[in-house]
């Protein structure tokens, strides 16, 4: 990004509201995903309508990207449906707003006024950030400066405000991170996942209890009841059910809320939260990170975060300079899961609007990661883990296999071995719970098959586990009908 400021910008300064009676000149707009809005239509209908008027240069608006998202997740639809926000770029030199939402994960709408016809409409002063925060009496105040993460900051401004819609009664919501943390790691040798959540108010009564279905991969593994007491936009974190038996392929993790304070929740689009969960890449102990910075060197950074959540190795010491070649060295010790992340301060990358920089991890096997051209943060997810998972690595199992899969009436498993065993097999749920036992048995040498009748069992993903007194190997199969 072009990181100059107008000399009349000033940076978090706040200036005296102007209140004004006047209705306040309308507009019709059609924002970057092609939809149309109306302020007077806005304002007829009850909302409370924020412009936010920024450049994609501005790195005071850009620090306000946490509040406006904030106003716009609880005041916004899909969250109380109250408030319209409306970000308004009027630089007509510019060209990167699609990178700078995308970097940013801008969900409001966005729109383009090169010709700053909104703008002078609304006492632009000549300083960004600039916000209007519009009652549906028409009755409208105005604020000059960043907001940083506080959205109180522009919800106060309407406070009074009066012919407002009324928001829900009972909805609760799954707090989505649209830029981080739609992907996590799985770390190869560990089976067993604990999800996590952040449930959020967004009601006006108090939200006393949720119950919260847990999908993965589109099957249902459990439903969750949670109870507490959350005043309207107050928030918890949530720790749910652990799932066993988590196979170290990708899969998708899905939680959905369907139930508010005892009845069903009004709002289903606030209701979901979806996880990829992809499995992290192996990697040696030592790490050499090759970087080439763009134009804003100073920008670059990277860190290593172990499965406990610890920084173990972060860079640079001094700032990077401008278009210019590093090696870094990273050691980590021990068996662990870890996190590299690459991060760029402003939030366009490395690549490739101001030089084409880059960055390439790897050990002495190979690459293990490279790219430039991402937003804010580009995360890749490693282990050292040593713990054997894959059937090669057991002595006594040449492979195990089921068919149908997926399976309707039974599922048959195959099982040829290196050496005669005796064990027990289980067919588990994907919460840990034992859903059917196959009596001991011994097994000898070569190909051995058993039939296991699944008329009994629901549709779902399943595991079968073959157990001896040396290890447990588990197989997936799924049953649909």
């Amino acid at each position: 990004m072009r990181k100059f400021y107008a000399i009349l910008l000033i940076a978090f300064l706040s200036l005296p509201m102007v209140s004004n009676a006047q209705l306040p000149p309308n507009f019709t707009i059609t924002d970057m995903k092609g939809q149309t809005h109306d302020l007077h239509t806005y304002l007829n209908d009850g909302y409370t309508v924020v412009l936010d008027f920024w450049a994609t240069w501005c790195g005071p608006c850009l620090a306000s990207a946490p509040g406006i998202e904030r106003i716009h997740e609880d005041y916004s639809f899909p969250g109380d449906d109250t408030y319209v926000i409306i970000s308004i770029e009027f630089d007509a030199s510019t060209s990167d707003e699609q990178d700078i939402v995308d970097a940013y994960c801008m969900q409001n709408p966005v729109v383009i006024d090169d010709n700053s016809v909104i703008r002078n409409d609304y006492n632009y002063a000549g300083s960004i950030p600039y916000f209007v925060v519009i009652c549906p009496d028409g009755s409208w105040n105005d604020r000059t400066g960043g907001i940083g993460s506080d959205h109180t900051l522009l919800t106060n401004l309407a406070v009074g405000c009066t012919g407002q819609k009324s928001g829900p009664t009972d909805d609760a919501k799954l707090v989505v991170e649209h830029c981080a943390g739609a992907t996590q790691f799985l770390c190869k040798g560990e089976t067993t996942l604990t999800p996590t959540a952040t449930l959020r108010n967004i009601g006006t009564n108090a939200l006393t209890s949720a119950k919260i279905e847990v999908r993965m991969d589109n099957s249902l593994v459990e439903t969750f009841t949670w109870n507490g007491n959350l005043p309207k936009f107050f928030e918890q974190e949530i720790t749910l059910s652990s799932l066993t038996n988590v196979d170290f392929v990708a899969h998708e993790l899905e939680l959905r809320i369907i139930e508010a304070n005892g009845g069903s929740d009004p709002n289903m689009l606030n209701n979901v939260s979806v996880t990829q969960l992809d499995p992290s890449v192996k990697a040696e102990l030592a790490l050499t990170l090759d970087i080439t910075t763009d134009q804003y060197g100073d920008e670059t950074s990277w860190e290593v975060v172990n499965g406990a959540g610890s920084v173990v190795a972060s860079g640079p010491s001094t700032p990077y300079g401008n278009s210019t070649t590093y090696q870094e060295t990273i050691n980590v010790s021990g068996e662990d899961c870890y996190t590299f992340v690459m991060k760029d301060a402003f939030g366009d990358g490395m690549c490739c609007n101001f030089g084409n920089g880059s960055y390439t991890l790897s050990d002495a096997n190979g690459v293990i990661a490279t790219g430039g051209s991402y937003g804010l943060q580009e995360i890749t997810g490693l282990h050292t883990k040593t713990t054997p998972t894959g059937i090669e690595e057991y002595s006594f199992l040449s492979s195990m296999d089921v068919f149908p899969n997926p399976a309707d009436n039974f599922v048959n498993l195959v099982i040829n071995l290196n050496k005669a065993i005796t064990a027990d097999i289980q067919v588990i749920n994907p919460i840990g719970q034992v859903v059917k036992t196959v009596e001991t048995n011994n097994y000898t040498v070569g190909q051995n098959e058993v039939s296991i009748n699944t008329t009994d069992l629901a549709s779902g993903v399943y595991f079968i586990n073959l157990k001896t007194n040396e290890r447990t190997v588990t197989q997936k199969f799924v049953v649909n009908r």
